[in-house]
Order: structure tokens, then C-alpha cells, then sequence
């Protein structure tokens, strides 16, 4: 909503109904969060697991790649494997019986 529409409803030349209606389809910007000392500490210790986490997935995925590459498989033998079903215990046991 904005200032005018603000003004619009508080000296009464406008209804509710009537400022919904002519901000149909747009899209206001949200107001910044105030948070607190402790909200900002804990976002950014949250937003780096998850990076952490992120960073450890592709080295799992590249780990396991390259261990197939020497092994004789292909990326397409790995997709297979998991389309049947077996999951990444599917991939692990393969690499080991190799």
C-alpha cells in the first residue's frame, strides 16, 4: 500500500475494497527485517552450514566420480545405479566389489 493510498483511507475518500482494486497486480517491495543482534548472528552461522554442507555434497559427488573413472565407470553406470533404485549405497558397494 502506499502513502497515498495510506491517506486515501484515513480521510475516508477511499474504501478498503477501493484501494485493493487499484493495486490489483502489483507488487509492492517488502519492508527490510529489523532483527536483532542475536537473529543476524544466528542467520549467518545457519547460512554457513549450509554452505559447508553444499561445499562437502560436491566433494562427495566428485569423490565418488573420480573413484569410478579409475575403476572402468562411466557417469552414466553411476546414473544407473541410482535410477534403480539403489542409492549411493548402491555406488559405494559396486566401487568396493571393484
Amino acid at each position: 500500500m502506499s502513502r497515498l493510498d495510506a491517506m486515501d483511507l484515513a480521510s475516508g475518500e477511499a474504501t478498503l475494497e477501493d484501494v485493493r482494486r487499484r493495486n490489483e497486480g502489483k507488487v509492492f517491495p517488502k519492508a527490510p527485517r529489523h532483527l536483532t543482534a542475536r537473529q543476524k548472528f544466528e542467520e549467518r552461522v545457519f547460512q554457513e552450514i549450509e554452505d559447508k554442507k553444499e561445499a562437502e555434497k560436491r566433494r562427495i559427488v566428485e569423490d565418488l566420480v573420480n573413484v569410478a573413472k579409475a575403476r572402468g565407470f562411466t557417469i552414466d553406470d553411476l546414473l544407473r545405479i541410482l535410477e534403480s533404485g539403489a542409492g549411493v549405497q548402491g555406488i559405494l558397494d559396486l566401487l568396493k566389489s571393484q
